[in-house]
């Protein structure tokens, strides 16, 4: 996967070694019974917005996903609103925003700190059961001279109930 970077390369041969990937081959790691789980290729708003999804999943995980939303505000609006009572949500991620600045100009949304999202998290029917912060690379080369390492957010929270309040999104 590195043969086409040649920029901060220790070695050349570095750029064609072999990857070893975690876990069994996936025909020797079969299940005996399937496992109830469903990947389901669409954009996270319009299952959300579907009232088949509304209350239905027993659990919501998302990885580097908050900051490239087009409206965070809708994203959390969406993950309470497919989660059944008790449901949980796993996070983590940095809080990049990617273009933020061009999206906050058009529609008014917000760039927040972690301690706002997990206030927003809260506010939108969530109990927070654990929060911390871990550092984390993003599309790391461990033998390369340059890495990227974010301290991302990490937390788990349980969907309790209703937002307070009303809806952020109308």
């Amino acid at each position: 996967p590195f043969a086409h970077e040649s920029s901060n390369v220790q070695a050349a041969a570095n750029l064609s070694r072999s990857v070893d990937l975690p876990g069994e081959p996936g025909w020797r790691a079969r299940p005996e019974k399937p496992l109830a789980m469903r990947l389901l290729a669409s954009s996270f708003e319009t299952l959300c917005a579907d009232a088949a999804h509304a209350a239905s999943w027993d659990a919501v995980a998302t990885c580097f996903f908050l900051d490239a939303c087009a409206n965070v505000l809708e994203s959390i609006d969406g993950i309470a609103r497919v989660l059944k009572p008790g449901g949980v949500w796993v996070s983590t991620g940095p809080l990049l925003f990617h273009h933020a600045k061009a999206r906050s100009e058009a529609c008014g949304v917000p760039k927040i700190c972690a301690d706002e999202l997990l206030l927003l998290v809260e506010r939108s029917g969530f109990e927070v059961l654990e929060s911390s912060v871990h550092a984390a690379t993003y599309c790391d080369d461990p033998l390369s001279m340059c890495r990227a390492e974010y301290q991302c957010r990490f937390f788990a929270a349980r969907r309790t109930g209703d937002p307070t309040g009303s809806s952020w999104t109308g």
